[in-house]
């Protein structure tokens, strides 16, 4: 019929066109020629499903992806069809019936359905746990979890179905169960497990070894540190404790917790002063870890002697006593700051740096004075020039803070030749020295009848040293009797020092007197 209908169209419109040459075309849809008044569609769509479809799980699966087409057309044209229920094409159909149902309409209304079933049948199971003692390995967050396939021997039905425990206290068989996920307590041990069908209730049981493989990591990121550390401060336990530089000791990245054992062999070596860069020695650090499992990680370190005049600083200004000397050792010397501790640069075996100074001298008192110390740092492996310098000042006040040294001379008897109560004597003379200057005057002090009286030395240079001898020469009217004597020493920057000693005077005739008492008495 549908080939006759392009010319029933044609005949109708002629037939309307001779008997209504004029038509109303202000009002179409009234147009009684029209050829909606002649025929009306009544046809439905034509829709196609495939036909339903049964298969089987394979082992331990619990679904399938399955794809499918439905088509549907309405006489030439390809129309959309509509899915009532069930699953598209390429979704996972689970295990069971389902029903797909589709509905596809024309543009006028008509419709036509269609329905498949796809059956999903679940795979054959024969529940076996393994017989043989097989190996789990830790991960690298030191966790395992046995699975179904790992577990069973096949066939298997859906993996969901079971339910895996393992032991959790000897004796293994017997529970208590817990998930059959293994830890770091499970490490290097045997476990026991049993798998069990969720529905049925029906299980079997099986031994698993808990290994840690997973070597640890070890991150070693080099040093560059100054050249004036000496190597017993190299140490990872100084680097780390002492200095502060957290990369000391390498980063481990472990698996699992225990005990770790570190090991380190170290390689000294020079570099020439004319190689590139500024590295003066390198010790290559090889570094070993065993972990608790006896898994071994290995890195190596390279921790760089470098020298740099810019990272130069320079000693404080001081004050020393005269009694010491100048020389940098007492006085400090270019030094680098690391962490707490200064390390001086003159001194360094490893630094190739040059550090001199010049001092101006400004005197002062005795043994007083200033030194106004330049310095001067520069990079051994470079050409000298005003770029390869680096100056500091440094002021250095040399006090003359020591006293002077007086030798007293030991308690002294005089006579006088005649009996009287007073004469003229001769003081004893004395040596004094001073460390830093000479001494400028010594004055004899005594008090006669709560009178004070005092006497001058005269001072002279002994062998051109620094010991001086002190002149007193004669004092008049001196009581007979014993007399303390003080000796007062003051040298150029005003420093004092004394002693005592006992002056003793007799006359002859007291001495005669004496000694007749003396012997009459026995």
């Amino acid at each position: 019929m549908s080939r006759f209908f392009p010319l029933l169209l044609f005949w109708s419109a002629l037939v309307c066109a001779v008997s209504d040459p004029e038509p109303a075309r202000a009002n179409p849809v009234s147009f009684p020629c029209s050829p909606a008044a002649f025929l009306s569609d009544t046809i439905p769509p034509v829709i196609t499903c495939p036909p339903s479809d049964t298969f089987q799980l394979g082992s331990g699966l619990c679904d399938s992806v399955y794809s499918y087409t439905v088509t549907a057309f309405d006489s030439l044209m390809e129309l959309t069809p509509t899915q009532l229920s069930g699953l598209a094409s390429g979704e996972a159909f689970p295990i069971g019936t389902t029903v797909n149902n589709f509905l596809v309409a024309d543009s006028v209304g008509n419709t036509a359905i269609c329905s498949f079933s796809v059956v999903v049948q679940p795979a054959p199971s024969a529940l076996s746990c393994r017989t043989d003692t097989f190996t789990l390995f830790l991960g690298a967050d030191c966790l395992v979890a046995l699975d179904v396939a790992t577990a069973l021997d096949t066939p298997y039905a859906c993996v969901q179905d079971y339910i895996l425990e393992f032991d959790t206290q000897a004796p293994i068989g017997n529970g208590p169960w817990a998930p059959a996920v293994f830890g770091d307590g499970q490490r290097g041990t045997i476990q026991g497990f049993r798998v069990t069908d969720a529905e049925s209730g029906q299980g079997c049981f099986g031994f698993v070894k808990i290994l840690d493989t997973v070597p640890p990591v070890l991150e070693c990121p080099d040093i560059n540190i100054p050249c004036a550390v000496p190597t017993a401060h190299l140490t990872p336990e100084f680097l780390t404790d002492s200095l502060g530089i957290a990369a000391g000791m390498p980063v481990l990245i472990e698996n699992c917790m225990g005990s770790i054992s570190f090991g380190h062999v170290d390689v000294n070596m020079d570099v020439p002063c004319d190689s590139p860069g500024n590295v003066t020695n390198v010790i290559t650090r090889f570094w070993t870890v065993l972990d608790a499992s006896n898994n071994v990680g290995t890195c190596v370190q390279r921790i760089n002697r470098v020298r740099s005049v810019d990272d130069a600083l320079f000693p404080a200004d001081t004050v020393i006593s005269c009694a010491l000397d100048t020389l940098p050792a007492t006085t400090g010397e270019p030094y680098v700051q690391l962490g707490a501790y200064q390390y001086n640069l003159l001194s360094a075996p490893f630094c190739e740096i040059a550090a001199t100074y010049t001092d101006s001298v400004e005197m002062l008192c005795g043994g007083s004075r200033r030194l106004f110390r330049k310095w001067s740092v520069r990079d051994g492996c470079l050409p000298d020039s005003m770029q390869n310098a680096v100056m500091g000042m440094q002021l250095i006040e040399v006090d003359d803070d020591q006293q002077p040294t007086v030798h007293c001379p030991a308690d002294t008897v005089v006579q006088y030749l005649f009996d009287a109560c007073q004469d003229t004597i001769d003081l004893p003379d004395l040596i004094v020295s001073d460390a830093c200057s000479h001494v400028q005057s010594v004055e004899a002090i005594w008090a006669i009848d709560g009178l004070a009286d005092t006497l001058q030395a005269t001072l002279g240079n002994i062998s051109g040293g620094s010991l001086q001898m002190a002149f007193f020469g004669q004092a008049a009217d001196f009581p007979v009797g014993s007399t303390a004597i003080r000796y007062v020493a003051t040298d150029a920057c005003g420093n004092t020092s004394s002693c005592e000693m006992q002056l003793i005077v007799w006359t002859v005739c007291r001495l005669l007197r004496f000694a007749i008492l003396f012997s009459m008495c026995f």
